[in-house]
C-alpha cells in the first residue's frame, strides 16, 4: 500500500509509468506482483488504464520493428535483438497478468491472439518474416498458456482455434520447425 500511495500522490504519472515500465520491460519474474500493484493504482486513478493502454500499442509496434541480426554476423547487434525479444516477452506476461487481475479486460487478449494469428497467416509465404513468425508465435503461446482455462470462455476462443488450425496446416518459407514444434505445444494445452 506504501508503494501505490507514493505513485497515487506523485505528480507526474507520465514519469512514473515509465520508470514502472521499463522494470516490467526488463523482468518478466515478478510480472504477477507488478499486474497486482497496477490494478490497485488503477483503481484509484482511471487515467492510468489509459496509459496501460498506450503502452500497449507501443508494445504492439514493436513487433515491426523487429529484424534479426545472427550472432555470427554482429554479436552485438544480436545482442540487442535477443534483448528486444525478451522485453517483447515480459509484457506479454504482464499483459496476461493484468488480464487475470482485471486491469485489462479478458477481450483485449483474445484480440491480441488472435492479430498475431492473423499475421503470420498473412507472412507465412514470406521468408523474410521468419523470425517474427517467431516471435509472434511464442508470445501466443504464452498468452494461451497463463490465461487457457480463462481465455477458452470468450467470445473469440472459436476465432482463435480455427487459426491455429490453419496454421498448424499452412506450410510456407515463414514458418520453421521452431514454430511448428511451438504451434504443437499449444495445440496440446488447448486439447
Amino acid at each position: 500500500n506504501d508503494i501505490v500511495d507514493i505513485i497515487l500522490n506523485t505528480d507526474d504519472a507520465s514519469e512514473v509509468c515509465e520508470s514502472f515500465f521499463k522494470i516490467i520491460n526488463a523482468n518478466s519474474f515478478y510480472c504477477r506482483l507488478y499486474a497486482k500493484l497496477y490494478y490497485s493504482v488503477i483503481e484509484n486513478k482511471a487515467n492510468y488504464k489509459d496509459i496501460l493502454r498506450i503502452k500497449t500499442n507501443e508494445y504492439i509496434k514493436k513487433f515491426d520493428k523487429i529484424e534479426f541480426v545472427s550472432s555470427t554476423e554482429d554479436y552485438d547487434a544480436y545482442c540487442l535483438y535477443v534483448k528486444q525479444i525478451d522485453t517483447i516477452k515480459n509484457f506479454t506476461s504482464f499483459l496476461v497478468q493484468c488480464a487475470i487481475q482485471g486491469a485489462l479486460d479478458l477481450s483485449h487478449i483474445s484480440i491480441l491472439i488472435q492479430t498475431f494469428q492473423e499475421t503470420i497467416l498473412g507472412n507465412i509465404y514470406t521468408l523474410e518474416e521468419t523470425y517474427k513468425n517467431e516471435v509472434y508465435v511464442s508470445n501466443i503461446h504464452i498468452l494461451i498458456k497463463e490465461i487457457y482455462p480463462l481465455i477458452k470462455t470468450d467470445s473469440g476462443w472459436k476465432s482463435i482455434l480455427s487459426n491455429h488450425k490453419q496454421m498448424i496446416n499452412l506450410q510456407g518459407e515463414g514458418k520453421t520447425k521452431k514454430m511448428t514444434f511451438n504451434l504443437m505445444d499449444i495445440s496440446d494445452l488447448i486439447k
